[in-house]
Protein backbone atom coordinates (compact mmCIF):
# COMPACT_ATOMS: atom_id res chain seq x y z
CA UNK A 1 0.00 0.00 0.00
CA UNK A 2 2.98 2.11 0.70
CA UNK A 3 5.00 1.67 -2.06
CA UNK A 4 4.71 4.91 -4.10
CA UNK A 5 6.72 6.41 -1.01
CA UNK A 6 10.16 4.92 -2.48
CA UNK A 7 8.79 6.76 -5.87
CA UNK A 8 7.91 9.90 -4.25
CA UNK A 9 11.50 10.30 -2.63
CA UNK A 10 13.17 9.52 -5.92
CA UNK A 11 10.85 12.47 -7.62
CA UNK A 12 11.45 14.87 -4.88
CA UNK A 13 15.41 14.43 -4.25
CA UNK A 14 17.06 16.12 -7.04
CA UNK A 15 14.61 19.08 -7.22
CA UNK A 16 15.59 19.58 -3.49
CA UNK A 17 19.38 19.11 -3.92
CA UNK A 18 19.23 21.94 -6.66
CA UNK A 19 17.20 24.53 -4.85
CA UNK A 20 18.95 26.94 -2.88
CA UNK A 21 16.40 26.02 0.16
CA UNK A 22 15.09 22.72 -0.66
CA UNK A 23 18.61 21.17 0.64
CA UNK A 24 17.77 21.43 4.03
CA UNK A 25 14.98 19.77 4.37
CA UNK A 26 16.49 16.95 2.19
CA UNK A 27 18.84 16.62 5.04
CA UNK A 28 16.23 16.40 7.46
CA UNK A 29 14.82 13.95 5.21
CA UNK A 30 17.94 11.69 5.41
CA UNK A 31 18.53 11.83 9.24
CA UNK A 32 14.66 11.70 9.91
CA UNK A 33 14.95 8.17 7.62
CA UNK A 34 18.22 7.06 9.21
CA UNK A 35 17.28 7.70 12.35
CA UNK A 36 14.48 5.47 12.17
CA UNK A 37 16.53 2.68 10.66
CA UNK A 38 19.04 2.98 13.30
CA UNK A 39 16.23 2.80 16.31
CA UNK A 40 13.95 0.07 15.01
CA UNK A 41 13.10 -3.01 17.31
CA UNK A 42 15.36 -1.55 20.13
CA UNK A 43 18.23 -0.82 18.20
CA UNK A 44 18.12 -3.83 15.44
CA UNK A 45 19.72 -1.38 12.97
CA UNK A 46 22.86 -0.78 15.09
CA UNK A 47 23.57 -4.44 15.66
CA UNK A 48 25.13 -7.33 13.93
CA UNK A 49 27.22 -4.79 11.19
CA UNK A 50 24.14 -3.15 9.86
CA UNK A 51 25.29 0.39 10.28
CA UNK A 52 27.60 -0.66 7.20
CA UNK A 53 24.20 -0.85 5.31
CA UNK A 54 23.84 2.88 5.25
CA UNK A 55 27.24 3.47 4.12
CA UNK A 56 25.19 5.11 0.67
CA UNK A 57 23.32 6.88 2.24
CA UNK A 58 25.82 8.41 4.23
CA UNK A 59 27.60 9.05 1.28
CA UNK A 60 24.70 10.98 -0.49
CA UNK A 61 24.57 13.00 3.04
CA UNK A 62 27.90 14.40 1.99
CA UNK A 63 26.78 15.34 -1.29
CA UNK A 64 24.38 17.50 -0.26
CA UNK A 65 26.91 19.53 1.50
CA UNK A 66 26.90 23.02 0.17
CA UNK A 67 30.30 22.65 -1.52
CA UNK A 68 29.62 19.81 -3.19
CA UNK A 69 25.57 21.10 -4.61
CA UNK A 70 27.73 24.48 -5.81
CA UNK A 71 29.85 22.36 -7.65
CA UNK A 72 26.83 19.93 -9.16
CA UNK A 73 25.41 22.69 -10.14
CA UNK A 74 28.18 24.49 -12.00
CA UNK A 75 28.58 21.41 -14.10
CA UNK A 76 25.12 21.42 -15.15
CA UNK A 77 25.32 24.98 -16.24
CA UNK A 78 28.73 24.67 -17.89
CA UNK A 79 26.94 21.75 -20.08
CA UNK A 80 25.76 23.56 -23.07
CA UNK A 81 29.46 25.12 -23.19
CA UNK A 82 31.09 21.93 -24.03
CA UNK A 83 32.58 21.62 -27.43
CA UNK A 84 32.97 18.57 -28.38
CA UNK A 85 34.33 19.22 -31.56
CA UNK A 86 37.39 20.18 -29.80
CA UNK A 87 38.24 16.82 -28.85
CA UNK A 88 41.03 16.43 -31.60
CA UNK A 89 42.67 20.05 -30.77
CA UNK A 90 42.53 19.98 -27.24
CA UNK A 91 41.49 16.67 -25.90
CA UNK A 92 42.34 17.11 -22.27
CA UNK A 93 39.97 20.38 -21.84
CA UNK A 94 37.23 18.76 -23.38
CA UNK A 95 37.59 15.30 -21.26
CA UNK A 96 38.00 17.12 -18.13
CA UNK A 97 35.16 19.47 -19.02
CA UNK A 98 33.35 15.93 -19.56
CA UNK A 99 34.44 14.15 -16.69
CA UNK A 100 33.32 17.13 -14.49
CA UNK A 101 29.94 17.12 -15.91
CA UNK A 102 29.29 13.40 -15.57
CA UNK A 103 30.99 13.24 -11.77
CA UNK A 104 27.86 16.31 -11.26
CA UNK A 105 24.97 14.20 -12.64
CA UNK A 106 26.57 10.99 -10.73
CA UNK A 107 26.28 12.83 -7.75
CA UNK A 108 22.43 14.00 -8.34
CA UNK A 109 21.50 10.54 -9.79
CA UNK A 110 23.59 9.13 -6.48
CA UNK A 111 21.29 11.12 -3.83
CA UNK A 112 18.29 10.63 -5.80
CA UNK A 113 18.28 6.58 -5.75
CA UNK A 114 19.52 6.55 -2.25
CA UNK A 115 16.98 8.84 -1.07
CA UNK A 116 14.09 5.73 -2.98
CA UNK A 117 16.46 3.19 -1.00
CA UNK A 118 15.96 4.58 2.47
CA UNK A 119 12.71 4.85 1.93
CA UNK A 120 12.33 1.01 0.65
CA UNK A 121 14.54 0.22 3.57
CA UNK A 122 12.64 1.42 5.99
CA UNK A 123 9.56 -0.01 4.31
CA UNK A 124 10.97 -3.85 4.65
CA UNK A 125 12.24 -2.75 8.33
CA UNK A 126 8.61 -1.51 9.78
CA UNK A 127 6.10 -3.20 7.59
CA UNK A 128 7.57 -6.53 6.64
CA UNK A 129 9.65 -6.96 10.00
CA UNK A 130 13.01 -7.83 7.30
CA UNK A 131 15.75 -7.75 9.78
CA UNK A 132 18.11 -10.53 8.78
CA UNK A 133 21.31 -8.88 8.63
CA UNK A 134 21.99 -12.34 7.12
CA UNK A 135 20.94 -11.09 4.02
CA UNK A 136 21.74 -7.19 4.29
CA UNK A 137 25.21 -7.13 5.22
CA UNK A 138 26.77 -9.57 2.39
CA UNK A 139 24.52 -7.33 -0.35
CA UNK A 140 26.78 -4.79 0.51
CA UNK A 141 29.77 -4.93 -1.97
CA UNK A 142 26.83 -6.07 -4.66
CA UNK A 143 24.61 -2.99 -3.79
CA UNK A 144 28.06 -0.74 -4.24
CA UNK A 145 28.80 -2.03 -7.55
CA UNK A 146 25.67 -2.52 -9.08
CA UNK A 147 24.49 1.40 -7.59
CA UNK A 148 27.85 2.64 -8.67
CA UNK A 149 27.01 1.84 -12.12
CA UNK A 150 23.88 2.37 -12.76
CA UNK A 151 24.21 5.63 -11.53
CA UNK A 152 27.15 6.55 -13.98
CA UNK A 153 24.89 4.90 -17.32
CA UNK A 154 22.48 7.10 -16.14
CA UNK A 155 24.97 10.11 -16.16
CA UNK A 156 26.35 9.66 -19.37
CA UNK A 157 23.02 9.19 -20.51
CA UNK A 158 21.52 12.57 -18.86
CA UNK A 159 24.69 14.28 -20.34
CA UNK A 160 24.11 13.37 -23.73
CA UNK A 161 20.56 14.19 -23.90
CA UNK A 162 20.93 17.36 -21.93
CA UNK A 163 23.93 18.63 -24.66
CA UNK A 164 22.00 17.33 -27.74
CA UNK A 165 19.05 19.34 -26.57
CA UNK A 166 21.06 22.22 -25.77
CA UNK A 167 22.98 22.23 -29.00
CA UNK A 168 19.92 22.26 -31.74
CA UNK A 169 18.18 24.69 -29.45
CA UNK A 170 15.55 22.79 -28.45
CA UNK A 171 15.42 23.88 -24.68
CA UNK A 172 17.85 26.08 -22.87
CA UNK A 173 20.40 24.98 -20.29
CA UNK A 174 19.79 27.69 -17.29
CA UNK A 175 18.94 26.99 -13.90
CA UNK A 176 18.89 30.03 -11.73
CA UNK A 177 20.31 29.58 -8.03
CA UNK A 178 19.84 33.10 -7.26
CA UNK A 179 19.61 36.32 -9.08
CA UNK A 180 18.92 35.73 -12.89
CA UNK A 181 21.19 37.96 -15.35
CA UNK A 182 18.73 37.45 -17.88
CA UNK A 183 16.20 39.81 -16.20
CA UNK A 184 16.78 43.67 -16.24
CA UNK A 185 15.59 45.27 -13.15
CA UNK A 186 14.46 49.01 -12.73
CA UNK A 187 16.02 50.19 -9.79
CA UNK A 188 14.63 53.80 -10.14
Amino acid sequence: MLSFLPDLAYGAAPGLLLSDRGWKPLLLFYIICLTTWYTYGNGVGLKNYMPLVTWEQWLAIVIISPPLRNFIKRKINEIPSLNIQEFTTNPLNTFLGLAGSITAFWMLAWVTKMSGVLVGNNLCFYLLNFTDYHYWVPMIPYYAFVDGLEQLIASIIGIMIVYTLAKTGKIQVYYSFGENPAVKHDNS
